[in-house]
């Protein structure tokens, strides 16, 4: 027998009622927990109602049809972000860059770095300074119109590399802060020309739901939008998308044709960061 598979019974033997000991404070979530599937409350995320993340996301948008790809329309599907859900984290460069490249100028092959505003900035000085350094011809040429800064003026060629760097490095601060990075980010822009973005911290949760455990490899039969069907129309990074207990208990509630509904299934009861060795001589290694 499985020692971890014990009855309910041992657990709402105390959290059957949830009353405060001197009765006076009521409780905060229920009353009384019985089972998952008669009295358990909604998730705590869902009761909050509000995804704490800061960037920026469309899911409705990224799952449309010929979306502009890096080799062209693609249709993305929910694991090409969320490659092994639960395990990998969502990474600019790995699962963002692709179609997203923080390109600054359109003579610099090299994108810029995805990394706080400091370490952009003078990484585009440095390619910049040794662009011209290579190319001093180009100086004195009418710098070209960028299609992805519309409105803005026609720079007049430069009379020296400084004056030169000091234009295009005006037109890269303005694709980067003000379109580029301004996508996904919330950025506190300086005043003045020469200062630089303050970027909000992400705030992307580690874990939905931090006092329970949860496997997506175990349910890897399921759609991933049997689940997460929010994800289709969700245009507002403030969505929530996990699904509700409602949707856990279509398949895990009592009756002998059901997956395991008993609390063991979602909660350890012990707190295995404080694990000793044990001391005795039939103790196993």
């Amino acid at each position: 027998m499985r020692l971890a598979k014990t009855s309910d019974r041992a657990c709402t033997q105390c959290h059957g009622d949830l009353t405060d000991k001197d009765k006076h404070v009521p409780p905060t979530f229920a009353v009384n927990i019985s089972g998952f599937d008669q009295t358990h409350p909604e998730f705590a995320v869902l009761r909050s109602g509000r995804d704490p993340g800061t960037i920026k996301l469309n899911h409705a948008l990224h799952l449309k049809a010929n979306l502009r790809g890096p080799g062209g329309p693609v249709q993305l599907k929910c694991v090409d972000c969320h490659r092994a859900p639960g395990v990998e984290a969502i990474n600019y460069e790995r699962h963002c860059a692709g179609c997203h490249p923080l390109e600054f100028d359109r003579r610099i092959g090299e994108p810029a770095p995805h990394q706080e505003p400091r370490v952009v900035y003078e990484f585009v000085v440095k390619r910049l300074t040794e662009y011209i350094a290579a190319h001093p011809q180009e100086i004195k040429l009418m710098a070209e119109t960028d299609t992805r800064l519309p409105g803005r003026p026609l720079q007049p060629p430069a009379r020296n590399a400084a004056e030169w760097l000091q234009q295009r490095l005006a037109d890269a601060q303005l694709l980067l802060w003000r379109k580029s990075c301004k996508e996904c980010h919330t950025l506190s822009l300086p005043n003045g020309p020469h200062g630089l973005p303050e970027v909000a911290q992400a705030m992307i949760p580690a874990r939905w739901m931090p006092h329970s455990r949860f496997d997506h490899q175990a349910h890897q039969m399921m759609a991933c939008t049997s689940c997460h069907p929010k994800a289709l129309t969700s245009s507002e990074t403030s969505d929530v998308l996990i699904p509700g207990i409602q949707v856990c208990r279509e398949c895990h509630h009592s009756g002998a044709k059901a997956a395991e509904a008993r609390c063991f299934e979602c909660h350890v009861y012990h707190d295995w960061s404080k694990k000793k060795r044990g001391a005795g001589i039939a103790a196993l290694p």
